[in-house]
């Protein structure tokens, strides 16, 4: 039982390192994101600097790492209940 109970946990801190990785990988490619995938327009007209569209890659980055440190605290499973509660309360049987 506390075999699998470290395992899970391993898991956990595995993934939420690959997201993290992830993360950091986009935040500081952004210019080659940029480059390689081009302009968006949503980016560039809403968000007020020069170079919206490489702001927006950033910011993708970097929420991609803080998802990854939700995982790594085992904290997500928490907030997607809360999400789904907030949502979908109505729906209780």
């Amino acid at each position: 039982m506390v075999y699998k109970l470290i395992i899970k946990s391993v898991g956990h801190i595995i993934l939420g390192v690959i997201f993290c990785l992830v993360g950091v990988g986009v935040t500081f490619g952004a210019g080659w994101i940029l480059r390689e995938f081009g302009r968006t327009d949503f980016a560039e007209q809403y968000l007020p600097f020069e170079g919206g569209s490489r702001f927006f890659y950033k910011l993708i980055g970097i929420a991609i790492i803080f998802v990854g440190f939700l995982i790594i605290g085992n904290i997500h499973i928490t907030i997607l209940n809360w999400i789904g509660k907030t949502l979908f309360g109505g729906l209780t049987r």
